[in-house]
C-alpha cells in the first residue's frame, strides 16, 4: 500500500503536548532515531500508516466505585476488629471458641458484602 502524502499547502499549526514517563520517553526516542525522521514527521507519519487498534477501556461507573469505596474501608474496619480479638485472645480475655466465632462471622460479613458489590457492578 502507498505510503499516504502529506498535502504540501498544509499548513502545520495544531501542536500537540504529550507526557510520558522516563521509559516511555526512551522507547519513543529510539524508535524515533532508528527510523530516521524528526520526531515531528515520525509522530504524523505514525498516525497516518499505523495498523494498531487500541481496545477502549471499559470505564467502572461511579456507583461502583463508591460501593468498592465502602467496601474497603468496611474490609479495613473488620480487619482492626480481628487484630483487637486476636490481641485480647491472646491476653486470655477472649476465649478461643469466641475469637474462632468472631473471625467466621466477619468472614461471612465480608463475603455477603462483596457479592453484593459485585452483583451492583
Amino acid at each position: 500500500m502507498a505510503r499516504k502524502q502529506l498535502d504540501p499547502a498544509a499548513k502545520l499549526s495544531a501542536a500537540l503536548n504529550v507526557k510520558l514517563t522516563p521509559e516511555v520517553h526512551a522507547v519513543w526516542l529510539a524508535k524515533v532515531e532508528a527510523s530516521g525522521l524528526s520526531g515531528s514527521e515520525y509522530f504524523r507519519r505514525s498516525i497516518l500508516e499505523s495498523r494498531t487498534v487500541i481496545v477502549p477501556v471499559e470505564r467502572t461507573d461511579t456507583t461502583t466505585l463508591r460501593l468498592l469505596g465502602v467496601f474497603t474501608a468496611v474490609a479495613k474496619d473488620l480487619e482492626q476488629v480481628a487484630d483487637q480479638a486476636r490481641e485480647d485472645w491472646q491476653r486470655g480475655i477472649l476465649s478461643e471458641q469466641g475469637y474462632q466465632d468472631l473471625l467466621l462471622r466477619q468472614f461471612e460479613l465480608l463475603e455477603a458484602f462483596r457479592t453484593e458489590v459485585l452483583h451492583v457492578g
